[in-house]
């Protein structure tokens, strides 16, 4: 029987109805996840519109509070760690198998993870104990048969995201670009850690990210518009309305998936956070990945693009706004890290100045 009251299920299936299926009904779909929006609710009386603040409530519940769907049963943590030290190795664990690009592994791979995290972060813990608690005590590891896997994930996206967040600049900037040169799909992680501390974002990882796509871009040689972004990009694919044979959107593919263009991701990071895109369509992002092309494939997308340039002007003018708005975009992310480099220099010198005086 379920420790919560009837009011509190009563409220909760309301905000379902209104909200929650559109906003979280991929965890509604989910019958653990599903559990932990009602605990979530009954612990906070709401469920959070911002992702990140929802991650950290759910977490805190299934952390604090999962018993209490388990009355009379009380968890003993092996690992004897304070909550913040729990959390901040969970969070250096989930880096090390995102990294990998590990959702789900074996024992011994989770050890590993535990190990490289408890080097990171300087917290020494027995691996085995730790992976027992992250199962059994807070529930956010899965064992199916050998495999191990994150509850949702989601949550290896946001831990990711805060355990980079919470590092000093120049090192969160380090591992941000480990995380962009060896991951292919990793938008989400980024948009994260973007509504989580835009700044910080912002300046340790996207402003060198839109420099140096502006710098290729001011650099290439090739006269048409279209032709730049073909060249960094592999190719353009663009698709027209049957109906009414306008632009509907544009593909930035690739055809070697071991070493995809750097602008690809970045592109998909646009896309995600600011809504910088080429399509018309809302509906859908403009951008298809095509992993593992096959010469068909790829044969047919160099077709539709050479069809493309039959209509110059259509296609030419959708990507000369991309690139303003790129551009556009790179202006006022370095306008603010410049604002925020001068705030914090006027701090460094009131504080010796203080100083001098006591």
């Amino acid at each position: 029987k379920s420790p919560i009251n009837k009011e509190k299920v009563r409220l909760f299936k309301n905000k379902v109805k209104s909200e929650l299926h559109l906003s979280h009904g991929a965890f509604l779909e989910n019958p653990l996840l599903a559990s932990m929006l009602l605990l979530t609710f009954d612990a906070f009386s709401d469920i959070p519109g911002k992702r990140h603040i929802f991650y950290n409530k759910a977490f805190t519940t299934l952390y604090d509070y999962h018993d209490a769907f388990k009355p009379g049963f009380s968890r003993e943590f092996k690992t004897n760690l304070e909550e913040d030290d729990f959390r901040v190795l969970f969070a250096a664990f989930c880096f090390c198998a995102y990294v990998e690009e590990a959702y789900s592994f074996s024992l011994s791979r989770a050890v590993k993870f535990v190990k490289e995290a408890s080097g990171i972060v300087g917290i020494d813990v027995s691996p085995n104990d730790f992976i027992n608690d992250l199962r059994k005590c807070v529930c956010i590891l899965l064992l199916d048969g050998d495999e191990y896997s994150f509850l949702h994930r989601s949550f290896q996206e946001y831990f990711c995201a805060e355990f980079i967040l919470g590092l000093d600049d120049d090192v969160s900037a380090e591992f941000f670009d480990l995380i962009y040169g060896c991951r292919k799909n990793s938008e989400e992680m980024f948009s994260l850690a973007a509504e989580m501390d835009r700044r910080k974002f912002e300046c340790n990882f996207l402003k060198s990210k839109l420099d140096a796509f502006c710098l290729s871009f001011e650099k290439s040689k090739e006269d048409s518009i279209y032709d730049k972004f073909s060249i960094m990009f592999s190719s353009v694919d663009v698709i027209y309305r049957k109906s009414t044979g306008s632009l509907d959107h544009a593909i930035f593919a690739f055809a070697d998936e071991e070493n995809p263009p750097a602008y690809f991701l970045l592109s998909q990071i646009l896309n995600s956070i600011y809504g910088i895109r080429v399509g018309e369509n809302s509906a859908m992002a403009f951008i298809i990945v095509q992993m593992g092309m096959t010469t068909t494939i790829i044969e047919s997308l160099k077709f539709r693009s050479e069809r493309a340039k039959q209509r110059p002007v259509d296609i030419n003018e959708r990507l000369e706004k991309y690139a303003h708005a790129i551009f556009e975009k790179r202006s006022e992310i370095q306008s603010s890290c410049e604002s925020h480099k001068n705030k914090l220099g006027a701090l460094a010198r009131a504080k010796r100045k203080l100083a001098k005086q006591q």
